[in-house]
């Protein structure tokens, strides 16, 4: 008796493995598409059908889903030069500290980061900026589209 129940043992885990390699196939994971968003607009990102990346803290889309209406925040983040000092008053003020750099949304209004903004080159007037124009995600950096297969390095890893 003892041995048929071994063996019904050893068919539920074979049968159990089996169906977990069947769901999990060799099929890639979907790329993620990070969003700059504010914690303001979270509810609205995540309306719209964005899906927030635990390990990352970030709001993302997935290559299938249309971009167009998560234009305003398929742009790069604004980074920010905040002395160790001052982390506090820009993590009061709405920055976010994402392990390696402090950073805003572009859709936030910066004046309130303009002593932590770093200095830009001057354009022609009436030229638009990199934050004025969205960037589709084709355009976007590396670090921000990014498969699942790939989890973010750590610098201390």
């Amino acid at each position: 008796m003892r041995a048929q129940e071994e063996n019904a043992l050893a068919l539920q885990f074979a049968t159990a493995d089996a169906g977990v390699a069947a769901t999990c196939g060799s099929a890639p994971s979907p790329r993620k598409i990070y969003l700059a968003t504010s914690y303001a607009e979270k509810d609205h990102v995540k309306n719209l059908g964005a899906m927030w990346d635990a390990d990352r803290k970030e709001w993302y889309i997935t290559g299938d889903i249309e971009p167009e209406p998560f234009a305003r925040w398929l742009q790069p983040w604004v980074k920010l030069n905040v002395p160790f000092h001052e982390k506090d008053a820009a993590r009061d003020l709405g920055a976010k500290w994402d392990g390696t750099v402090w950073k805003v949304a572009p859709t936030m209004a910066l004046d309130p980061f303009a002593r932590w903004l770093p200095e830009r080159p001057r354009s022609e007037p009436g030229a638009a900026t990199s934050a004025e124009k969205p960037v589709p995600p084709s355009h976007m950096p590396e670090a921000a589209v990014q498969s699942e297969a790939e989890p973010p390095s750590s610098p201390h890893a």
